[in-house]
């Protein structure tokens, strides 16, 4: 799907984008990404949120202790005791 060119810049990063640039890659939640942006479409949250957590170096193997449920489901082994 082609990103919609009539939606303002910050709509538009969460499409595919239609020409990919050479990026950074990163790790977040344990998943390796080519970018930031293909990160936070991944997991659903906010790009802002996504920057922060790489750039400052957090959670890249785990999620962090108060994560919501439905991100932790989604990776697959659990412990909640």
């Amino acid at each position: 799907m082609m990103q919609p060119k009539d939606k303002p810049t910050h709509i538009r990063i969460k499409y595919e984008p239609t020409q990919k640039q050479t990026q950074t890659e990163c790790r977040l939640y344990g998943k390796d990404f080519s970018n930031m942006a293909e990160a936070a479409r991944y997991w659903g949250i906010s790009y802002a949120w996504a920057s922060e957590q790489i750039k400052k170096g957090w959670n890249q193997d785990s999620f962090p202790s108060k994560a919501r449920k439905d991100y932790r489901w989604t990776v697959g082994t659990v412990d909640t005791t």
